[in-house]
């Protein structure tokens, strides 16, 4: 077997090479001495490497990566480290379905809603009576004023002096005359007759004593049209729905000296009767009347025809 050529041992690591010493020259005339031969390895055999040449690399890389690390992460712009974020996991939501269940009964039917009839309009209540008495000249002074229609009786006794009553509104001014008779007297009017009034005190002037009582409308007297009405002084008398458009009303006055009117109330005021003293006539009344109003200084009778 023939033997590889002798190659020099490179250098392990990069170190150089040693320098053989140079060989002395021989003197003229003799013959170089022969230099011995180099040892040469066994056959078959490579060159022995060094174990674990890599490993000082491999620290070198390490220790290099953490002075970056170190030095990147004391940088001024850097944040600081943050801890572990929270992590906030929402519940899922949960969506119940639920499938009809089949039934073979038919569903009951749906009933409409009713409409409630409006309610009916209440009539107010009816004012409460009042009665005063008194003798000579007074005021009657009212706590609150009185807006509502009212009959007003007044019974007076006393010698032949002029006796009068004044209805007196909010601001002290006379309205209605009530009453305006010499000596003793019995009758009624009314008061507040129109929408908006009110009377907040009466005015009594004359002598000897009297009797005055308020009384609700519907407290007055009330005629149906059947017969002869007989009737005496002022006073008030209740004929709704008594007397159509072509009815007519024979109105007789006696032993009266003085004027003798009667109205029909209703929607308005309407002057039926006007004359003086005694006197009979036949007179139309206007549909819609409700109320007559008589005003006599005698006696008087009334009949529809």
């Amino acid at each position: 077997m023939s033997q590889p050529p002798f190659q020099p041992q490179q250098a392990l690591h990069g170190q150089p090479h040693p320098q053989q010493p140079p060989m002395p020259q021989p003197a003229y005339g003799q013959r170089q001495p022969q230099q011995p031969p180099m040892p040469q390895p066994p056959p078959g055999r490579a060159p022995k490497q060094k174990r674990f040449g890599w490993l000082p690399l491999i620290i070198t890389a390490v220790i290099a990566l953490v002075i970056g690390s170190a030095i990147g992460g004391s940088g001024t712009d850097s944040p600081a480290a943050a801890g572990p974020a929270a992590t906030v996991t929402a519940p899922a939501p949960t969506v119940t379905v639920t499938e009809p269940v089949a039934t073979d009964e038919e569903p009951a039917p749906t009933e409409e809603p009713t409409e409630e009839p409006d309610p009916e309009p209440t009539e107010d209540p009816a004012p409460k009576p009042q009665t005063f008495s008194g003798r000579g000249s007074d005021v009657i002074k009212f706590k609150k004023p009185i807006t509502d229609a009212m009959l007003v009786t007044t019974t007076w006794n006393g010698p032949q002096d002029n006796n009068t009553i004044y209805a007196i509104d909010a601001e002290g001014n006379d309205n209605d005359l009530l009453v305006n008779t010499i000596g003793s007297y019995k009758g009624t009017n009314l008061i507040n007759l129109y929408e908006g009034d009110s009377v907040r005190a009466l005015k009594v002037e004359g002598s000897g004593s009297w009797k005055i009582r308020l009384r609700p409308v519907s407290a007055a007297k009330a005629w149906d049209g059947s017969g002869t009405y007989k009737g005496s002084s002022d006073d008030v008398i209740n004929v709704k729905d008594v007397f159509d458009g072509l009815d007519s009303l024979r109105f007789k006055s006696t032993q009266a000296d003085g004027n003798i009117t009667v109205y029909g109330l209703g929607d308005g005021e309407e002057l039926i009767v006007n004359d003086i003293g005694n006197f009979s006539g036949k007179h139309l009344v206007p549909e819609g009347v409700v109320l007559f109003r008589v005003s006599s200084d005698g006696s008087w009778s009334m009949k529809r025809e």
